[in-house]
């Protein structure tokens, strides 16, 4: 294995958090806030018009009864289940104004010439209903031109249009209508009481049709006013200009920070959230939050793009609809993020603070993030390596740094730092002891070195070979004592003399030591509650002071892949993560809570740890995510398993013969959906489509399910969609259970339904053929003819149920068939249809987050040849080789290959840069002429960071462009892109 291949492996292990200790200094008593003022950003998720199939241009939002998301858009009604987009058309296609939820759960909207609610359809649908005739509008006046606001009271709700005030109760007392002046400008309802601002008047009371002044309401005049808060006994107003207080005596300013954030940012809608703080969004793109005492917490800019609306959903969900698109923003929250939005480039291996500032350890260097005089984050990349950095260890003076050469030490208010250590392969993790303050342990691929502070200088004091050990997690769990885990076996033993300097033993523990399960896979080390845990063999282990004991319990028995398990105990408490699960418990023997962000922002945890600022922070693909304390911490409501839809369908049946015919199915007919504890019907032969809704705004629900009656089994975790073939008759039950891509987990449904007999099952039917083969002449005869029915009817109801099943057969078969036309039939790799698909979705992901993306075109080297030397059989064979020998070579969870056309091939890397991937080609090339396949590979790479105004095809025409220079220049080598 050469050096760079194994630095790039244990670079990737120290960001995966498998090195224990490694990396983490001894953690600050927690404190009230972050003294740093790094506060991060909002997890955020953003769709396009892509995502929800209509126009980018949105103006209302809000959310129904169930918790799904309402958005107004110029093509109609859209809603969002966490999981799907829907978008329900108006009959007249116009754009949909204002949205809002009564008091009696419906769902109100205006439009343009028409405003009315929107009912079930049944089906999981939505259908709108008019309600023009009941304002009593008739003739010219039904021209009411735009709906700009919807406002439910608690009587009834409110439209306004262009002219007028349209009010309609919710028991059907007499509709109203109030003309308008055209110098109104906006409603506000509180509680049955409506607010308007009037040009030239103010802030005023509506009364019958009258505006009436509120004390003080010049004051907006002639000035905005974009929303209106209710308070107990005063009213919180929103000026473009800052924050006002309505009362009694009048209307004053609030003084302090409250509005001079967005005084003259163009404030133009706001929203309450649940913990009581208020955001403010603006025309210039901007969003300020500011806690209920009116304090600024946050100021973000999404783009520049004005906000148009605001919105909250169930799940600390913040949404806003700027001109563009939308974004759903996680506050109020206690984790936020530091990555892009504050201008980190590259992968962040560690991180640590120290002296007033983050300093972080990352892909492309060393960086440091501090919070300036003028309220922004500075990013400032520093030049002191040429490669990546691996580590830091923070102490009261020195910042030590690991990187692939070697290891520096930087002293506070120095103006470069030392080169302590240079070293083939460098150094990619450090370990500040526990037990010796001015001890640390810096490991490198060769030997572990003890770093030494002396005399206010650290000096490389001892060093040990390591012995071809492959580190996988190393643990101090005692002075002078190391436990490493072992990528290659069994976990190890260190004890060192700190004193003397001196190695007394190392003892690898294996079978004899209680560790039975097969070590293919490696071993790694975590500390909890003062015992030292391994995993070997996807088995969980306990070391009890003189041999390992098994130990299935927590947290190894709550990751699905105990392989990566690292395990930290902070002042917050003891976190146990892998790259896709966090878990947390607050104190020693207590219940271990799994913690759910959302997989877009915080996938691939790494590093965690408790800074000297009183942070707690974890790396992940996309930065940092960051928990403060201090932050609200809202309780979720409980997801719910719910049918959005049931159907039932039975097979057509020939009218001559009464045979099943397995041509066309009959269409579905809806079913009701059931109240809790009733019994659903269906009728004999027909089979059950049941479509199940989670809503969460958390990406990938999940379902499974078991009928009981027919299996005890659970299915797998798959889709929305269950499909009960034609039963017998009888009663039968249904347990669903749902989940996010996350975990978390959604209360469970049950449905009881009954299969109803065919009519000749049924007892009058029985009781009336008694009754025949009394009335007959002959016993013998209508026996024989009764007989002769059952057998008939029961061969046709075997037919319909073969029938039944043959047809799903075929369902699931073409569903086989979609997934196969995505896979290249030669090389079993993903085709060209399937490399233009995750172009585009990468393509996006890179523009939103500016992340570079990278792209490789890889041809076979004189292919033609090789088929006209051997022959086109061995030209397939050797093609799908090279196929596997790729694929073998790239991360499938992330990276992208896919057979281009003949002997060429494509590999997209997303989050890479041109360098990067320029030596990602060159080690493809290596693999390909060293393998014993017989041929070689020419590579063309390019790579950059998209923009929305650049052309997406144009990546891989600069990557071929190279490609063929590559073929011109000798073939077997990689060219780069030189734009």
């Amino acid at each position: 294995m050469s050096t760079r291949l194994v630095h790039t492996l244990l670079c990737l292990l120290i960001w995966l958090g498998w090195f224990g200790g490694a990396c983490a200094s001894p953690a600050a008593p927690l404190v009230s806030g972050l003294p740093g003022g790094l506060a991060g950003v909002p997890m955020t998720r953003q769709f396009s018009a892509e995502d929800f199939g209509a126009s980018p241009q949105h103006l209302a939002l809000s959310t129904d009864a169930d918790g799904r998301l309402l958005v107004g858009n110029v093509d109609g009604l859209l809603r969002f289940d966490g999981e799907t987009w829907r978008l329900f058309e108006l009959p007249t296609r116009s754009a949909v104004r204002s949205i809002a939820v009564g008091a009696d759960r419906r769902l109100y909207i205006g439009s343009y010439d028409t405003f009315g609610w929107m009912e079930p359809d049944g089906d999981g649908g939505l259908v709108y209903r008019d309600l023009l005739d009941a304002a009593g509008l008739r003739g010219e006046a039904r021209r009411v031109g735009v709906v700009w606001d919807v406002l439910p009271a608690p009587s009834g709700v409110y439209f306004r249009s262009d002219h007028a005030l349209h009010f309609l109760p919710y028991r059907g007392e007499r509709a109203r209508t109030w003309p308008l002046p055209a110098e109104v400008r906006g409603f506000f309802v509180d509680g049955d009481v409506l607010f308007a601002r009037v040009e030239g008047q103010g802030f005023s009371r509506f009364v019958e049709g009258r505006f009436v002044p509120e004390p003080g309401a010049d004051v907006f005049a002639h000035r905005g006013l974009p929303e209106v808060f209710p308070r107990r006994d005063w009213r919180l107003l929103l000026g473009v200009d800052g924050f006002y207080r309505a009362d009694r005596n009048g209307i004053t300013l609030i003084m302090g920070d409250g509005g001079a954030a967005f005084a003259g940012t163009g404030a133009y809608t706001a929203v309450e959230l649940d913990d009581g703080s208020l955001v403010v969004g603006t025309h210039s793109g901007e969003l300020f939050r500011y806690d209920s005492d009116l304090k600024l917490r946050l100021r973000m800019r999404l783009g520049s793009y004005g906000v148009q609306a605001l919105g909250t959903d169930g799940e600390d969900g913040l949404w806003v609809a700027t001109e563009v698109g939308l974004h759903r923003l996680s506050v109020p929250s206690p984790w936020s993020v530091i990555g892009s939005a504050q201008g980190v480039k590259g992968r962040i291996f560690d991180f640590e603070w120290f002296d007033g500032a983050l300093w972080l350890a990352t892909s492309r260097g060393v960086a440091r993030l501090q919070h300036d005089a003028a309220g922004n984050d500075r990013y400032e990349a520093k030049d002191w390596v040429t490669y990546e950095a691996n580590s830091l260890v923070a102490t009261t003076r020195d910042l030590l740094v690991g990187h692939r050469d070697g290891l520096l030490v930087y002293r506070r208010g120095a103006a470069r730092p030392i080169p302590l250590l240079t070293i083939d392969g460098g150094v990619y993790a450090l370990l500040q002891s526990q037990h010796d303050p001015g001890l640390v342990f810096a490991f490198s691929e060769p030997a572990l070195y003890l770093l030494r502070e002396i005399d206010g200088h650290w000096v490389v004091w001892r060093q040990f070979p390591t012995d071809g050990i492959s580190t996988w997690g190393v643990e101090e769990s005692a002075r002078g004592e190391l436990w490493f885990g072992d990528t290659r076996g069994y976990p190890q033993r260190w004890r060192l003399d700190l004193d003397a300097g001196t190695l007394l033993d190392k003892a690898v523990f294996g079978r004899a030591e209680g560790l039975a399960a097969d070590v293919a896979e490696g071993s790694n080390i975590y500390l909890l509650d003062g015992r030292v845990h391994t995993v070997v063999g996807g088995q969980g282990y306990r070391f009890d002071g003189r041999r390992f004991v098994p130990d299935a319990g927590a947290p190894f028995s709550l990751v699905d892949r105990p392989k990566e398990l690292t395990v930290r105990e902070t002042p917050m408490g003891a976190y146990a993560y892998t790259a896709r699960q966090l878990w947390h418990r607050a104190r020693r023997n207590g219940p271990w809570t799994q913690i759910h962000l959302s997989p877009d922002t915080a996938g691939g945890y790494g590093m965690l740890r408790v800074n000297a600022d009183g942070a707690l922070r974890i790396s992940t693909w996309k930065g940092l995510v960051q928990y403060d304390p201090t932050e609200h911490t809202s309780v979720r409501q409980p997801l719910r398993v719910g049918i959005e839809s049931i159907s039932a369908r039975r097979a057509r049946t020939a009218p001559a013969s009464g045979v099943a015919v397995a041509a066309e199915p009959l269409p579905s007919a809806s079913l009701p959906v059931p109240r809790s504890g009733q019994v659903l019907d269906v009728a004999a032969g027909n089979s059950l489509n049941l479509r199940f809704s989670m809503v969460s705004m958390e990406s990938g629900a999940q379902f499974r399910y078991r009928v009981h009656g027919v299996s005890s089994d659970w299915s797998s975790w798959n889709n929305a969609v269950l499909v009960v073939r034609p039963l017998p008759a009888g009663l039968y039950r249904v347990e669903v259970e749902g989940r996010t891509r996350a975990g978390r987990e959604a209360e469970p449904l049950t449905l009881a339904f009954r299969v109803l007999p065919f009519w000749y099952e049924t007892w009058w039917a029985r009781l009336l053929g008694l009754l025949a083969v009394a009335l007959a002449g002959t016993a013998l005869v209508f026996a024989l003819i009764r007989l002769r029915t059952r057998q008939y009817l029961a061969t046709n109801r075997e037919l319909e149920q073969r029938i039944a099943e043959r047809t799903f057969a075929l369902e699931d078969a073409n569903r086989q068939l979609t997934e196969l036309a995505t896979e290249d039939p030669l090389t079993g790799i993903a085709n060209r249809r399937v490399l233009e698909t995750g172009l585009r979705r990468e393509w996006n992901r890179c523009v939103a987050n500016g992340q570079p993306l990278s792209a490789l075109m890889i041809d076979v080297d004189h292919f033609k040849k090789f088929n006209d030397d051997h022959g086109h059989l061995e030209g397939d064979h050797t093609l799908r080789q090279v196929a596997e020998l790729l694929h073998a070579h790239h991360d499938e969870e992330r990276e992208l290959l896919a057979r281009y056309g003949g002997e060429e091939f494509s590999l997209l890397l997303p989050g890479v840069d041109v360098e990067q991937a320029r030596q990602r080609a060159e080690a493809l090339r290596a693999t390909v002429a060293a393998s014993p396949l017989g041929v070689t590979v020419s590579v063309g790479v390019a790579g950059f960071v998209p923009t929305r105004n650049a052309e997406r095809d144009g990546l891989l025409r600069r990557a071929d462009g190279a490609l063929y220079r590559a073929k011109r220049g000798g073939r077997n080598r990689v060219e780069v892109d030189g734009d």
